[in-house]
């Protein structure tokens, strides 16, 4: 459990944060990912 997910660029593809086993904070923080969502989603 030593890995990091790398979190020099969050402006990456959401898919890009998500790993089998984990998932980095950022995608339940980040506030442009969370306005990507609204656009997606409505």
């Amino acid at each position: 459990m030593s890995n990091l997910i790398p979190a020099v660029n969050l402006t990456v593809d959401p898919a890009e944060l998500v790993q089998p086993d984990r998932v980095h904070t950022s995608l339940y923080t980040d506030p442009a990912l969370f306005d990507a969502e609204l656009e997606k989603i409505f």
